[in-house]
């Protein structure tokens, strides 16, 4: 392998060309529905919030928490101008300001700080819910991800796939 090789599989590199295969990955792997009640929980990533929220329709809700004001505004400006409605809101990760199960689907990427994101997704997330937490597959994160999610009150939590660095954790509400 080149160096051009290793330039050309540079995620960083693949954002800036507008290469979107990372975005499809995750909406692939996470499978929003018509009419689902979405949750993004920090990231800051307005293109991933609205590529996820697409799938729901206009049946569904789409939502985004983020940890200050200049985020969340960039994530409603990014996701409205791809034609996504949704609300987006910035508070602390761990007190979400929604009402007991008020989500079927609840996403962490990778960039949030798994432990607070996760600390009130179990409140909000409907009985037979899922939550979907990204982390890199060589993060501190990733190794431990499936007993933070059981710590949080997930009974079925687990590793789904491992691919283009990124490890997808799925963990469902029972009760």
């Amino acid at each position: 392998m080149g160096l051009g090789d290793l330039f050309a599989n540079n995620l960083l590199v693949k954002m800036f060309r507008g290469d979107t295969s990372r975005i499809d990955l995750i909406v692939s792997m996470v499978g929003t529905r018509l009419g689902d009640r979405l949750l993004v929980v920090g990231g800051g990533d307005g293109p991933l919030v609205a590529a996820l929220g697409r799938p729901t329709g206009l049946t569904g809700r789409v939502c985004a928490v983020e940890q200050d004001a200049a985020r969340a505004d960039r994530v409603r400006e990014s996701a409205t101008a791809a034609g996504v409605l949704l609300e987006v809101d910035a508070s602390r990760l761990d007190v979400l300001p929604f009402a007991a199960a008020a989500f079927d689907v609840i996403v962490v990427p990778a960039t949030s700080d798994l432990d607070a994101a996760i600390a009130d997704a179990r409140r909000v997330l409907r009985s037979g819910g899922r939550c979907v937490a990204l982390a890199g597959t060589h993060s501190a994160s990733s190794s431990t991800a499936v007993a933070r999610l059981q710590q949080a009150g997930f009974r079925v939590a687990r590793l789904i796939a491992e691919r283009d660095g990124l490890a997808f954790y799925e963990a469902i509400k029972l009760d």
